[in-house]
């Protein structure tokens, strides 16, 4: 019965900091169900909080004033989460659309230490301990950054095309200087210092090269060009008949591999010609795998990125199927940023 353990006992337990049902238990005795349901009351009338934050299934229960103490408990999120929540510490207000996207997904897990707020239609968020009124201060500086670092590039996009306009314009003074004879002697000095100062700094720079522009192939060249590759497609295409060497239908790979695993495809979803994104099942320990297969040359960190944040969503492990090879960055992204995905070749 709730009436056996008084809520005082519980609530003295939880001033003495931010706890979890099981700790309160050893102190109070009875079970966790029980210690649970007497929680859950104390809430409804605010006299204590609870976190997003869980251990081991159950949040963290504290009292009001007691929320600065919720720090103690970062080293249970995971290992992105904790880099994200270091990184707003130290920044104290980010902008969500400055953030990369596994960051913007890790942001929105974190919501004891992630305050969002908006300011001038635009995202923020405010480290959990600095106040509202000084986190506006922040975001408007970084608005004015932003706005600042706008009106550079439009000066310096201006500035690049009016010399381009200016360059122009005095070539085509040259020209027609040079082919009217009468005026072919009398070329505007300033245009001879121009092109007497661009010869000497390519002379001294030891780089001046003269682009030429490509000669425009005729019809009957192309023509013939396309039929060569033609043939040899065809010829290619033969081979490989004729060899036994056509490449196996790419979801035909996926199911052979996902069979010798010993796993279940529970559902798939065909993303483009070649890439799937399935769930798996082991029915072993009962668990769901998110996966994704991709018939690429090459496995970039974008690849990796959008597998990683879906499997994030949903909250299941994952693995990642690829018939090519991943980048030099891919590689070393997977051992640090992206090392709980299980990345295979098939």
């Amino acid at each position: 019965m709730l009436q056996n353990i008084p809520k005082e006992k519980i609530l003295e337990v939880v001033r003495q900091g931010p706890t979890i049902p099981g700790k309160i238990v050893k102190v109070v005795g009875g079970d966790t169900m029980l210690i649970g349901a007497i929680l859950s009351g104390m809430i409804s009338t605010g006299e204590i909080k609870y976190s997003s934050l869980k251990i081991g299934g159950s949040p963290v229960y504290y009292v009001p004033g007691q929320e600065s103490r919720l720090e103690e408990f970062v080293q249970y999120l995971s290992d992105k989460d904790q880099k994200t929540v270091s990184m707003l510490k130290e920044k104290k207000v980010v902008e969500e659309s400055g953030l990369d996207p596994l960051t913007r997904v890790s942001i929105k897990i974190i919501k004891d230490f992630a305050k969002p707020f908006e300011l001038d239609n635009k995202v923020f968020y405010r480290y959990f301990l600095v106040e509202k009124s000084e986190a506006e201060k922040i975001a408007s500086e970084i608005l004015k950054k932003n706005e600042n670092e706008k009106k550079d590039a439009k000066e310096y996009n201006k500035d690049v095309l009016t010399n381009e306009s200016a360059i122009y314009l005095s070539q085509t003074q040259v020209l027609e200087t040079s082919n009217n004879p009468e005026t072919s002697n009398n070329v505007a000095p300033a245009i001879v210092s121009s092109e007497a100062h661009y010869k000497e700094s390519t002379q001294d720079s030891g780089k001046g090269n003269i682009s030429e522009e490509p000669i425009p192939e005729s019809d009957e060249f192309s023509s013939i060009k396309r039929d060569k590759k033609e043939k040899k497609q065809k010829h290619d295409l033969r081979t490989e008949e004729e060899s036994g060497k056509i490449k196996k239908d790419f979801f035909e790979m996926i199911k052979e591999y996902v069979h010798k695993k010993g796993l279940d495809i529970i559902s798939k979803e065909k993303i483009k010609k070649n890439e799937y994104a399935l769930v798996l099942k082991n029915h072993g320990s009962n668990e769901y795998i998110y996966c994704v297969a991709k018939d690429k040359k090459t496995i970039n960190e974008g690849d990796l990125s959008t597998a990683f944040v879906f499997s994030h969503q949903k909250n299941m492990p994952c693995i990642f199927l690829m018939t090519g090879r991943l980048t030099k960055k891919a590689e070393m992204m997977a051992q640090k940023e992206f090392k709980d995905i299980t990345i295979e070749t098939i």
